[in-house]
């Protein structure tokens, strides 16, 4: 299963490999470890299979449990307006914060 992140970004070989080797060169065809073609000029080793498999599950669930962080940050008012809110109404403003961090839990 291949997740497309909100920033068009795919979590797959390609992020896992910027992740485990930053600055690394390689091209990847067919979204395979058999599909890497690890380019001369790295100066380290390619990750293994394991080692990318592993890392692209943890960029999975990393990105699934964060869900709930961008959902409230469309939903909470521009900064400027909160400030209002909390020198005009802080109840208010408390209130507007604890509805969406209500409607958007954390996960357990």
């Amino acid at each position: 299963m291949t997740i497309i992140r909100d920033d068009g970004k795919r979590i797959n070989i390609a992020l896992a490999l910027e992740s485990l080797r930053p600055g690394s060169k390689w091209i990847v065809e067919n979204n395979s470890y058999e599909g890497i073609n690890w380019l001369p000029e790295n100066d380290s080793e390619c990750p293994s299979e394991f080692e990318i498999n592993q890392e692209v599950k943890k960029l999975e669930l990393e990105y699934t449990n964060a869900r709930y962080q961008r959902s409230r940050k469309s939903e909470y008012p521009p900064i400027e307006e909160q400030l209002d809110m909390i020198y005009h109404d802080i109840d208010a403003w408390k209130e507007t914060i604890n509805s969406i961090k209500a409607k958007y839990p954390k996960p357990e």
